[in-house]
């Protein structure tokens, strides 16, 4: 998959491309998902984006298809909370999986709802529509004067992700509550798989509220980890989401040497998370750490496929780029002898 990429990237080799993909294809389950052995979550996202990226929207369509129905809910519901600020004071309706609530805003506080007065604790109200992968809140303030709706999920008492914040007295919101598991039916989720699937999906063009999976992802971030704090800014970037402080996370993990764990690869997607950003002196460390680690007479990194792929990308810009590879797909229907139903196979004509 990363040859692909990279050979994609560089886009004249298109014989050697479309012998990887149809090696690709081969791997594919009757499923529509990868490696055709014991699908992956993993390995589908990754696949799926190659065949998106080469032009091949059959086999990425199955594989779309199967990720989405590998997502299950990965945030427990007692987290997620409404906050609704206001200059005046009237009623505000929410309503969630068919059920409407009313809560009174006076005094810039919420009557009657959580304990804190500034925020309604969704889970009291609406239980076990919280347990949907990407259930929508319709909020109507309609009779309060400059409200400001805030969706946020609360990890714990000291750190909450804001989901979505709208300056309307009308809005309707989407709970990101979604994450991937490792298999299909594999039940909890798994931070690797929601990375890797949330990029893929993102890249082939997926809108990041709808995947579901951006509170999971950044509230459940373990620290001082270059390569998914690399892929989860890369993510928020085509998203149109940057978060300056993940980017100074990612900064921070950087090494003495500019490198992301000293090998190629992690600095690789550190660099990829930090290409649409402003930090100028470590995006060009990363550069010149890769540029002494290529092979000056093998001209790999590493001496590896992965890190020789992605360090490519990544050193000639990080784009991701789609090329048609191969002859489009045509019916073969067939010259028919006459009086006969059996079409002609032996006028070496593909008609």
């Amino acid at each position: 998959v990363f040859s692909i990429i990279a050979l994609l990237n560089e886009g004249t080799r298109l014989d050697i491309i479309s012998a990887l993909v149809d090696d690709l294809k081969e791997k594919k389950s009757s499923e529509g998902c990868w490696p055709k052995e014991g699908c992956k979550t993993v390995d589908t996202a990754l696949a799926t984006l190659a065949m998106s990226l080469s032009g091949n929207e059959l086999e990425a369509a199955d594989g779309i298809k199967w990720l989405e129905e590998a997502k299950t809910t990965g945030l427990s519901k007692a987290g997620w909370n409404l906050v609704v600020k206001s200059n005046g004071a009237g009623s505000c309706s929410v309503s969630l999986g068919g059920k409407v609530v009313e809560y009174t805003i006076e005094d810039d506080q919420i009557k009657g709802a959580a304990s804190d007065k500034y925020s309604i604790g969704l889970s009291s109200s609406f239980g076990g529509a919280l347990n949907k992968l990407t259930p929508e809140l319709n909020v109507d303030c309609t009779g309060l004067g400059g409200v400001i709706v805030s969706l946020l999920y609360k990890e714990n008492s000291n750190t909450l992700y804001i989901q979505d914040s709208e300056s309307s007295p009308t809005t309707n919101m989407i709970l990101s509550n979604a994450c991937f598991a490792t298999k299909k039916r594999g039940g909890s989720c798994n931070y690797d798989a929601t990375l890797y699937a949330t990029w893929a999906l993102v890249e082939m063009g997926g809108d990041l509220n709808k995947i579901g999976t951006n509170v999971y992802l950044q509230s459940q971030l373990k620290p001082n980890k270059p390569k998914d704090l690399g892929l989860l800014n890369r993510i928020l970037y085509k998203a149109g989401m940057v978060a300056p402080s993940f980017l100074n996370d990612l900064s921070t993990t950087q090494e003495a040497d500019r490198s992301g764990d000293k090998n190629v690869y992690t600095t690789s997607m550190a660099l990829f998370g930090l290409l649409g950003s402003n930090l100028q002196e470590e995006k060009d460390g990363a550069i010149t750490y890769l540029e002494r680690k290529r092979d000056d007479k093998t001209g790999s990194f590493e001496n590896n496929i992965k890190s020789t792929s992605v360090a490519l990308v990544v050193l000639y810009g990080g784009d991701l780029m789609s090329r048609v590879v191969g002859e489009p797909a045509v019916p073969v229907l067939g010259g028919v002898a006459p009086g006969s139903s059996t079409e002609i196979c032996s006028n070496n004509i593909d008609d």
